[in-house]
């Protein structure tokens, strides 16, 4: 007598029911994630709301440090004699300010100008990860809640802190073409792997799990994350770069997009 619930051991690899569900999306709908995703924030435009919001805020942030007497870093995208091109892209949804805190200048301040500088740094990171939380869990049809905005955010925390270290050493910074560019290609490579994790953070999973499963989910479908992986950093680069109001433009676009493309990616829209 056949048991019908033995599980086909065939293959290596378990199949889970969110794999179920992202093969049958995919069935559903072929079409490229981030075309999806553009459909999705059409037929629900709240989606644009939250990193709007952020990106107001983002923007008044950059004028103040501008007045700030904390030395304050400035980043231009064209100097009048050089482009300076790079890819903005940072592991999870968000813009580019025009303006950031060196960690180093916070050493040895007034008390007062010490607490502002750590929430100048620590505040816009929480902002831009309630953002991601809310819209990813709407886009795939959750409640928002309380655990996956600090689960983004000490994602993202690590994250910054973690490209801070490696843009701080001087033999990194000082290599040529032909040393940076494996440098870059590892760069990407591992924003590549970590693609999903933003998203499967706000599904539940705890951070070693989302990078395991983001990993897996990715595997066999490397270029096309690594095309996404361009078109959001050039693209949060391209408007960044528009004088007073880059950091707003950058957020309110690039950074939506990229958070429901995450969903997408992953086949866990809501029901329609």
């Amino acid at each position: 007598m056949t048991d019908d619930s033995t599980p086909d051991t065939d293959g290596d690899t378990e199949t889970t029911p969110a794999d179920e569900f992202e093969n049958s999306r995919t069935l559903e709908d072929p079409s490229h994630p981030l075309v999806r995703a553009g459909r999705h924030v059409r037929r629900d435009p709240w989606l644009l709301v939250p990193f709007f919001l952020v990106g107001v805020a983002l923007t008044a942030l950059d004028w103040l440090r501008r007045q700030d007497p904390i030395p304050t870093l400035e980043q231009t995208a064209f100097d009048g004699a050089t482009l300076d091109v790079q890819i903005e892209f940072a592991g999870y949804p968000t813009g580019v300010t025009q303006t950031a805190v060196s960690l180093e200048s916070l050493v040895d301040l007034y008390p007062q100008l010490l607490v502002w500088g750590i929430a100048s740094y620590v505040l816009p990171l929480l902002a831009v990860a309630a953002a991601g939380a809310y819209t990813m869990a709407r886009a795939m049809g959750r409640e928002p809640w309380l655990a996956a905005t600090g689960s983004l955010f000490g994602f993202a925390l690590a994250i910054d802190l973690a490209q801070r270290l490696f843009g701080s050493i001087d033999a990194l910074q000082g290599m040529g073409l032909w040393w940076g560019l494996p440098i870059l290609a590892l760069y990407l490579l591992v924003m590549v792997r970590l693609f999903a994790v933003p998203g499967l953070l706000v599904a539940g999973r705890g951070l070693p799990t989302a990078i395991t499963e983001s990993s897996r989910r990715i595997a066999g479908r490397g270029w096309g994350i690594f095309g996404l992986v361009l078109a959001f950093g050039l693209g949060a680069w391209l408007l960044a770069g528009v004088s007073s109001v880059g950091a707003l433009l950058s957020t309110a676009i690039v950074a939506p997009l990229h958070a429901v493309t995450i969903v997408t990616v992953l086949g866990l829209e809501g029901d329609e």
